[in-house]
């Protein structure tokens, strides 16, 4: 039962920051710091995936800082939300998330910028893309 109440609590986080990052196409830090802090702690409190977790998360948040600082193609708000899926649901998991959110999103795109919607430097919002796919993953995993 804790497991759905934790798969149900990311969802309405991640659709939340969807939102916010939809509007303005970034998220406030005060927001960003009371999501981490609700799904950490939650996750912490069960103990389904534990500190082991979180450990093996950090090498992959500072790959991911690196990659943003070299390249700039992903906000930070972004990469926090990933590590807060490493720390809640598992490095396994949210690995599958960021690789189908990328995909979805190239697609996405690509169909928007054949439609002359958006611009090849138009900055879009990753988030959406990552709550879809989170709980896409959760629907079949």
């Amino acid at each position: 039962m804790e497991k759905y109440l934790l798969n149900i609590v990311l969802i309405v986080i991640l659709f939340l920051l969807s939102i916010e990052d939809i509007r303005h196409k970034s998220i406030r830090l005060w927001e960003l710091i009371i999501c981490i802090g609700i799904s950490v702690s939650y996750s912490c409190v069960s103990d389904l995936y534990g500190f082991k977790h979180m450990i093996i998360s950090i090498p992959i948040f500072c790959i991911l800082l690196w990659v943003n600082a070299v390249t700039k193609c992903f906000g930070m708000a972004d990469i926090l939300v990933i590590f807060v899926l490493n720390c809640v649901k598992g490095v396994f998991f949210s690995i599958v998330v960021f690789g189908m959110a990328i995909t979805l999103a190239a697609i996405v795109n690509l169909f928007l910028y054949i439609r002359k919607k958006v611009q090849l430097k138009s900055t879009i919002p990753f988030i959406p893309y990552i709550s879809i796919c989170t709980l896409g993953a959760m629907i079949c995993v």
